[in-house]
């Protein structure tokens, strides 16, 4: 496989960017990171940074609640995120001649995130059905007690989802607070 040429640049967001052209590959990959994983949130806001990662789906200043998904389909794409401890991390794989739209797309909905108190409701609902889920299964809680274990009182002892209590105290506030923090900062 050849892989192409490494090329860093700055978005006019500030958001420092790599590319990668490989021509050989019919698909292209954007994938935004954010220093902005479980590790980062306040002590008593366990769940934060997960929670938000669901919100940022949910529109944006630009785009409905549903819209993104849809869009990227439409485009012949798929889109998926995640939560770790250090990172957050938004991407879609489109064919090659969809690259700036679904760059525009995924830019903005991750940049300008537009929380509907609606959305909010139903998707708190969401993220504490996932954490029952996890506590229901032998290796997640093997691997939570591990961490406890390992890290003691330490922000990686605690898991990436929070608790039920947690998320349940959350507010719109909180999670637009660490976006702010976190996504947009220059820190």
């Amino acid at each position: 496989m050849n892989v192409g040429d490494v090329n860093y640049y700055t978005h006019s967001s500030k958001t420092k960017c790599v590319f990668v052209d490989n021509k050989e590959l019919p698909l292209i990959s954007i994938d935004i990171w954010c220093k902005a994983g479980s590790s980062f949130e306040e002590v008593d806001k366990n769940g934060t940074a997960h929670f938000l990662e669901h919100m940022i789906f949910k529109g944006s200043n630009k785009i409905m609640p549903g819209e993104f998904d849809h869009k990227i389909e439409s485009l012949g794409g798929l889109s998926n995120a995640s939560t770790g401890y250090d990172d957050v991390h938004y991407h879609v794989l489109v064919p090659p001649n969809n690259f700036k739209e679904s760059l525009a797309l995924l830019t903005n909905i991750v940049l300008a995130p537009e929380i509907n108190i609606n959305e909010f409701n139903k998707e708190k609902s969401v993220v504490i059905d996932e954490i029952h889920q996890q506590n229901d299964q032998p290796d997640e809680k093997l691997f939570n007690y591990f961490l406890k274990r390992v890290w003691r009182n330490n922000i990686y002892s605690k898991s990436i989802l929070g608790s039920e209590e947690s998320v349940r105290k959350l507010g719109i506030k909180d999670l637009e607070k660490f976006h702010m923090n976190h996504y947009t900062s220059e820190k």
